[in-house]
């Protein structure tokens, strides 16, 4: 014969199959959460990794853009010292290149806003700092008469390239603080 239950033994029953539920519970609740956590940390990283690949690859273009402008400006500038005037077509050419200064500052803008997103101040300032350089460039080729001649503008030149040296030393650090 069954013996009836006291209410004591039901309560003692009801607190263990209660417990050990609560128990499962939050124990999957704990795991879930840390493995969420672990996959969005791995998708937060492999997207700023590639927001700095994608900014290396932009400013790799904009810095070639620069390098050319500075040979080319320093040919000019020669010639130009050498009492020989500058052609309406090569007038042409420099108003070009003024006009694409600017729109490789703007690009070096967004390119500065996107490092700042991903969380690397240290390649943004850098970055900066190179903007800067290129400002000067951007001065250098807009008088009508060049106040420099070739010495000055390779040290303008090799500025550029200390500069653009520094942002991919800060962009690798950033990269491998991922």
């Amino acid at each position: 014969m069954a013996e009836s239950m006291t209410w004591i033994e039901v309560t003692d029953t009801a607190v263990k199959i209660g417990l050990s539920g609560i128990i499962v519970a939050i124990s999957g609740y704990a795991l879930a959460k840390k493995n969420h956590k672990h996959e969005f940390d791995k998708e937060y990283f492999r997207r700023r990794q590639d927001v700095i690949e994608r900014v290396s690859a932009g400013f790799e273009n904009i810095h070639a853009f620069f390098f050319k402008l500075c040979i080319d400006y320093t040919s000019l500038v020669e010639v130009l010292l050498a009492g020989v005037p500058a052609s309406d077509l090569e007038r042409n050419k420099w108003h070009q290149y003024i006009q694409e200064i600017g729109e490789k500052l703007h690009e070096i803008h967004v390119l500065e806003g996107k490092l700042q997103v991903a969380g690397a101040s240290e390649a943004t300032q850098a970055l900066q700092q190179y903007r800067l350089q290129a400002t000067e460039v951007n001065d250098m080729i807009k008088l009508s008469q060049p106040t420099m001649n070739s010495h000055d503008i390779e040290s303008v030149t090799s500025e550029l390239f200390r500069r653009k040296d520094l942002f991919y030393g800060a962009l690798a650090k950033a990269f491998k603080d991922v």
